[in-house]
């Protein structure tokens, strides 16, 4: 009876979103004749985009779900991508609206929450919708919440939707009630949602084209668990050099985008490893490959360049099928977990003329959860700096060779549909300064970090709140920053940034601390100068 019971309701679900035959028309429908959206929801009837039920009813007060509100926006928007696959828990993909809640993420109107649910049958709240609503229709948020203090209850408004509430009340998409609330916190009914959806189209400048970025995305499990901060690698197929990394979130996830081809990939920790070759990536396609790790050989050594000095910050590959890579630290030393039982060819980066060069092949590494010390390798060119045999010191100096330090860090900043990038200065004893300028309105999008070692990052500036909650992994080289949100329940843009601050000038303060302990303090000073 159950099974009957939830077959009946997806049914009905499905006919009232879809239409079926002998489901009411538009003029036949029995309980909308008096009703305040009636012209609306005749509309939306005679073109297909709605229906009623088979007995004569639209039930226009009936609150509709997630799951339902989706299906509507990507009927009335023409959204439609059948490539698209769902990664949301609660999305099952024989759900009848799995393929449409993957669309709507793929046009990017919908995000899901921090567990990575979508929660399809929670009905759906008015502030949720002007979120949607403000995401499709790319409104304005920027500026003041004037708009919302006309509402006695704008102080019961969450901060995370103000701006979107705001900007539909603005554009009349969404208006209060005759008692002067808004009401954020109330499910949406179907004939508000109709309603709302008719202006919102009127609002439309251009329909929105759905474009999928190919792309490879996937888990990393170890024993049926998921691993945060996994590190992916991609290479082209039989290739020993990344072309793209990223880690793992809280839910052992991750996304690469990629052009069309055909890949090798890897994933490791500090004890496993993972890898998948031959992974084709397909136009307008996202690739699913799910990796497992399993327990990993850990190999350490010494790189010695021609004049037998350390080859510090030189990247060394072992290939076997795939390829692991790392970057040796201010003393040539490396650490990597590879596969075990397995032959390798090891290569180094030239960093005089960027070519690989064969440094050693057949070399037999040993079982799993082994730590094998490599004799020391040399390569045939020099390098332009050595560190010698250098000792411990007192915590907390920056570029010491037992310490994480950085090279180099940029900023990226989006000005008037225009993307920036401006590159921190001399940086000494971990301290930089970089100059942003732009409009006003230019938006903070994130940015770059290149450092020495494998370490996190922890952000510890008082003075500002930021989305790099950390601390961030950062593995040895360059890193792209978790978006920077330098101000809270706002979007960090220049203009907001400038006016926190007498002087206009933003000091970030953080530290870096590798996987010994060691810790380096880092600071970045931002000038800002708006046009």
């Amino acid at each position: 009876m159950k099974y009957y019971n939830k077959l009946l309701i997806t049914t009905v679900t499905v006919c009232l979103i879809f239409g079926l035959a002998g489901a009411a028309l538009a003029a036949d429908l029995t309980d909308i004749t008096n009703h305040w959206a009636n012209n609306q929801i005749k509309s939306w009837v005679e073109q297909g985009l709605a229906s009623g039920y088979p007995d004569g009813t639209f039930k226009p007060d009936k609150e509709i779900s997630r799951a339902e509100f989706v299906v509507l926006v990507n009927k009335a928007f023409n959204i439609n991508s059948s490539n698209e696959t769902n990664v949301f828990n609660d999305v099952k993909a024989n759900d009848w609206f799995s393929k449409d809640v993957a669309a709507a993420r793929a046009a990017a109107y919908i995000a899901g929450y921090e567990d990575n649910t979508f929660k399809p049958d929670q009905k759906i709240s008015r502030q949720e919708v002007a979120a949607i609503v403000t995401r499709l229709l790319k409104l304005d948020t920027a500026g003041d919440l004037t708009e919302l203090d006309k509402f006695t209850d704008s102080k019961s408004i969450p901060s995370w939707s103000q701006a979107g509430l705001n900007a539909v009340v603005k554009k009349g998409i969404i208006k209060g009630y005759p008692d002067q609330t808004v009401q954020p916190f109330k499910a949406i009914t179907r004939a508000e949602a109709i309603v709302c959806l008719s202006a919102a189209k009127g609002e439309e400048k251009t329909p929105p084209v759905v474009t999928v970025k190919p792309a490879i995305e996937g888990k990393v499990t170890y024993k049926g668990s998921a691993v945060k901060g996994a590190a992916i690698k991609l290479f082209n197929k039989d290739g020993y050099q990344v072309i793209k990394k990223t880690t793992t979130d809280a839910q052992g996830a991750y996304k690469l985008e990629a052009d069309p081809g055909v890949y090798d990939l890897t994933a490791t920790t500090d004890k496993t490893v993972a890898y998948a070759s031959d992974v084709t990536v397909a136009a307008d396609t996202i690739t699913s490959n799910e990796l497992v790790l399993e327990d990993a050989a850990i190999v350490t050594g010494k790189l010695n360049d021609k004049n037998n000095k350390a080859a510090a910050n030189i990247e060394i590959m072992f290939t076997t099928n795939p390829t692991f890579v790392a970057t040796t630290d201010q003393n040539g030393e490396y650490t990597l977990v590879l596969l075990s039982g397995r032959k390798y060819t090891i290569r180094a980066i030239n960093p005089n003329n960027h070519t690989a060069e064969v440094i050693r092949e057949n070399v037999d590494i040993g079982s799993s959860a082994q730590k094998q010390t490599m004799s020391s390798l040399s390569v045939s060119f020099a390098t332009a700096s050595s560190g010698g045999g250098g000792g411990g010191g007192g915590g907390g100096s920056t570029g010491s060779d037992d310490y994480p330090s950085i090279s180099s860090a940029s900023i990226t900043i989006k000005d008037a549909d225009q993307t920036k990038t401006f590159t921190v200065g001399s940086i000494t004893d971990g301290k930089g300064t970089i100059v942003l300028t732009g409009s006003e309105n230019a938006l903070i999008t994130g940015g770059s970090i290149t450092v020495s070692e494998a370490s996190k990052l922890t952000v510890t500036s008082p003075a500002f709140l930021a989305s790099l909650q950390g601390p961030q992994q950062l593995t040895a080289g360059t890193n792209n920053l978790d978006t920077i949100d330098l101000l809270t329940n706002a979007s960090a843009t220049l203009g907001l940034l400038h006016d926190a601050v007498s002087d206009g000038d933003v000091t970030l303060a953080g530290k870096l601390t590798d996987n010994d302990g060691n810790t380096s303090n880092v600071q970045l000073k931002i000038v800002i100068n708006l046009n």
